[in-house]
């Protein structure tokens, strides 16, 4: 099991139902307590994507699992994850009945999480099934914009004692006029009024009285005048010392070494520095890419391969999360991070003839979580010219291609190796790496490091 992105929403279309102060390890529990590990599993853990304005929903799933939105399920498949989300939403409901009951405010705002939890804007867009477990993501929140109305059922009740119902449904029931009801004195709630307003008004002058005493006492000013008037309160000259700020000094460093560090600034920023070097070139999907030989394992949900069109000898590397290697020298199966991953398809070896597909290709079935790196490596090359390839890199579903060059040159026994992409399985579909200039990303060969 590991943790997989199931969906990403924008921040901007949606509006949190649960205050942001609980949190989602807090809402798990509290459901689990309440409804069972069955109903926790339901929930996805919504986390932030900086700087772009939306959630990404990760839960605990196989890396095998097949995993289908609702609206795109079978009709078998989506008929049963309705009736399970009926079945514990109406459990959430139940508790929330029961919590409420309690009269407990906290109770009740437990019971109002576990109810909105289970809320999402649309159930055909926000449940998704891994196998046959209904996933949700984006619960707790509805559409941005629907008007907030507060339901009826998260809503404080008001309840009327039986004794004072009963005279009036007993007075409704019976035939004839309704007696008229008699007159309320006024006398004794005026007298309760008057008490509290008197009260009131001496709280009021108690408070301002307080203040004013306060205020003399706390401030170290040497005047206060009124506005719109020529009088003033002076105190003698010893409240100057008090008055002046005892951080000036620092405040005035403060301000000498912020335009000592502008200046710098600007200095740096007129000086000549070399370009920035280029970023990685990502192309789209080579779509007319030769079709590689039957044993090659093309439907694995993890996936590197590596196309050229030369008769040069390169190898498709790649560098495991502990430090194991996947090669056609060290095929490290032994190595518990890089998982199962092997490479199935060798081209061009020692340039003893050339290979159709010239290409190579690695794949994996139970990838482990960790950094992954992609790595073009020269072996062996005819004329010590750059050798321009592709990398295409399918992480479930999803493709990236990167295109580079490395180089190789036998007489002077140097070279550069491709550092292409880093990858890890449990994060979204990564960028390039720094194209075949920059430093870095590459790796100068000293002699012999292109030979096997």
């Amino acid at each position: 099991m590991t943790r997989r992105l199931i969906d990403f929403t924008e921040d901007s279309s949606l509006r949190q139902t649960i205050p942001k102060a609980l949190s989602f390890s807090y809402i798990r529990a509290l459901v689990e307590q309440h409804l069972g590990a069955d109903a926790a599993a339901m929930l996805s853990e919504p986390q932030v994507v900086p700087r772009e304005g939306r959630h990404q929903w990760l839960a605990e799933a196989a890396l095998d699992a097949p995993l289908v939105r609702l609206d795109r399920a079978s009709a078998d498949q989506a008929a049963a994850a309705r009736r399970t989300l009926d079945e514990v939403r109406w459990r959430a409901r139940s508790t929330w009945e029961k919590l409420t009951a309690t009269g407990n405010e906290q109770s009740r705002h437990q019971a109002v999480a576990i109810l909105r939890a289970f809320k999402v804007p649309q159930d055909s867009e926000y449940v998704w099934l891994i196998g046959e477990r209904p996933v949700l993501v984006g619960w707790g929140h509805e559409k941005a914009s629907v008007v907030p109305l507060e339901p009826a059922e998260l809503a404080l009740t008001y309840r009327r004692p039986v004794s004072d119902v009963a005279p009036r449904a007993s007075a409704i029931t019976k035939s004839g006029p309704v007696p008229p009801v008699a007159p309320v004195n006024p006398s004794g709630p005026a007298r309760a009024t008057s008490s509290w307003s008197w009260l009131a008004a001496f709280l009021w002058v108690l408070f301002i009285a307080l203040a004013l005493g306060i205020g003399g006492l706390l401030l170290p000013a040497c005047s206060i005048q009124i506005p719109g008037t020529q009088w003033h309160w002076t105190w003698g000259a010893d409240c100057v010392a008090h008055a002046q700020n005892p951080l000036a000094d620092l405040f005035a460093q403060n301000r000498a070494l912020e335009e000592g560090l502008r200046a710098q600034r600007v200095a740096l920023a007129a000086r000549d520095f070399c370009p920035p070097a280029p970023r990685p070139e990502s192309v789209p999907p080579v779509s007319n890419l030769p079709t590689l030989p039957s044993n090659v394992d093309t439907s694995a949900p993890v996936q590197v391969r590596l196309d050229w069109d030369t008769d040069d000898d390169l190898d498709l590397v790649v560098k495991c999360p502990s430090g194991g290697w996947i090669s056609r020298l060290k095929q490290h199966q032994w190595e518990e991070s890089c998982g199962d991953g092997k490479r199935d398809l060798d081209a061009n070896y020692k340039m003893s003839k050339r290979d159709y597909p010239t290409a190579e290709h690695i794949a994996w079935r139970n990838i482990q979580p960790g950094n992954y790196r992609v790595i073009v490596w020269p072996v062996k090359t005819g004329s010590g010219n750059p050798i321009p390839f592709h990398v295409t890199l399918t992480l479930f579903g999803q493709t990236q291609t990167c295109s580079g060059e490395v180089v190789w040159d036998d007489k002077k026994g140097e070279g550069f190796s491709a550092y292409v992409i880093d990858f890890d399985p449990t994060q979204p579909l990564p960028s390039c790496n720094a194209s075949s200039a920059a430093e870095g990303h590459l790796q100068v060969c000293t002699t012999g490091c292109g030979k096997d």
